[in-house]
């Protein structure tokens, strides 16, 4: 636990947090189109300093790339990348700040239960930019992702996935995603 001045907790949050996150938004771009399928994204999330929103206070710039595998309605997928973060955040005294950055990479598998609907899991894992002293929030977190995806058409694809921090606290417990996916 960091501690202040008096030996007091630096955040003492007694009650849970909920509410909208962060806007973010994202493109993507295929490298190849063959199978297995590269691809490349790009990312915004956008603060928002209002009540309604629970918000880092960063511009967030990401950046990520993808390896897609089909077999007929099962497909697997690998992913890497990072994010940046432009500007100091809340809880910059509380939080100490070790990157700018967090690393991710992951892994997933999804099936299409009809010509436009699929379901799928992943597992990913994210560095965590603090150097706390507190292991559960310095440390790398482990997320586990499940959700539903929709191909409304060729370039736009919608998803809404439920995704679980499992053992430790710097990112959120649990938190539903709503995505909506432009390709190019």
């Amino acid at each position: 636990e960091r501690l202040g001045e008096g030996g007091q907790p630096l955040i003492r949050i007694e009650h849970a947090l909920y509410g909208l996150g962060d806007p973010a938004l994202y493109v993507k771009k295929e490298l190849s189109e063959d199978n297995p399928c590269i691809s490349m994204s790009i990312a915004l999330k956008i603060p928002l300093k209002t009540e309604e929103f629970v918000s880092s206070n960063t511009l967030d710039l990401g950046l990520g790339f993808n390896l897609d595998y089909s077999l007929e309605e099962i497909y697997f997928y690998l992913g890497a990348g990072a994010v940046y973060f432009l500007g100091a955040g809340y809880y910059q005294e509380e939080l100490a700040r070790r990157d700018n950055y967090t690393l991710h990479g992951g892994i997933g598998a999804g099936i299409q239960i009809s010509a436009v609907v699929s379901l799928f899991m992943q597992f990913y894992f994210q560095t965590s930019p603090y150097a706390t002293g507190i292991s559960r929030v310095d440390r790398l977190s482990s997320v586990h992702s499940f959700g539903v995806r929709w191909l409304i058409d060729d370039d736009y694809v919608f998803q809404f996935s439920a995704d679980e921090d499992t053992f430790t606290y710097s990112t959120t417990d649990i938190a539903f995603a709503f995505q909506l996916e432009y390709g190019f």
